[in-house]
Formats: C-alpha cells, sequence, structure tokens
C-alpha cells in the first residue's frame, strides 16, 4: 500500500462523495472544494497530482472504492498489511544549533551590507 491508496481509504470512509452528471465529486481532504472524478472511459481527475502524473490519484481511487462499496463494482486492489512508513532524515544537530546560535549576527551582517553599509 502506498500513501495515495491509504489516503484515498481515508476519504472513502470518512467523506461523503457524490455522483452527478457522468462524474464523481470527491472533497479535498484539506477541505478546500471538490475534486471532479471521472472513471469511464478512462479515469481522470481535476487534481494538481492527477494532472502531472497523468495516473490515478487518491481520489480517483477513493471514487472508485465507493462504487465498490454502494453498486458492488470491481474497485481497485489494495493491500491493507503494509501499511507505509514516512521516510525520516538525520538531522546534524551540532550544526543545526551553531545556525540557531549564529542567525541573528549572519543576518545582521547580510543588512548591514545591502544596506550600503
Amino acid at each position: 500500500m502506498d500513501m495515495r491508496e491509504l489516503k484515498a481509504l481515508e476519504i472513502a470512509a470518512r467523506c461523503r462523495i457524490t455522483f452527478e452528471n457522468g462524474a464523481f465529486s470527491v472533497p479535498s481532504q484539506s477541505g478546500n472544494g471538490h475534486y471532479r472524478v471521472s472513471l469511464h472511459p478512462l479515469p481522470s481527475c481535476t487534481c494538481e497530482d492527477f494532472q502531472l502524473r497523468q495516473q490515478p490519484c487518491k481520489h480517483v481511487l477513493a471514487a472508485r472504492l465507493t462504487l465498490e462499496r454502494e453498486c458492488g463494482a470491481k474497485g481497485p486492489v489494495i493491500d491493507t498489511d503494509a501499511v507505509p512508513k514516512k521516510p525520516t532524515y538525520r538531522q546534524a544537530w551540532p550544526l543545526y544549533n551553531l545556525a540557531q546560535q549564529t542567525e541573528k549576527d549572519r543576518f545582521q551582517a547580510l543588512l548591514f551590507t545591502f544596506a550600503g553599509g
């Protein structure tokens, strides 16, 4: 399972997805509007992720899951046994702390340089 599939499951479970005029209206997870999703003849969505990748996004997957739940149609196969982990990165804390301690002095020197001082 990837993050898109996980988010699609969450959208399908928590949000109201409606079907009007031949397309699904899938709400944005951020709460800023809805996306228009069509599944036939080819899947499409008005979100930026789909527009860039031309591959099923979380909204398309959520619409498919809703269609499967409501109408018994065949939905996407999602392996729910493997929940993805977000990648974590090591932090060089001594360098981070040094940057925090010298930030004000460096910024003031930069301002002084650009102010013609």
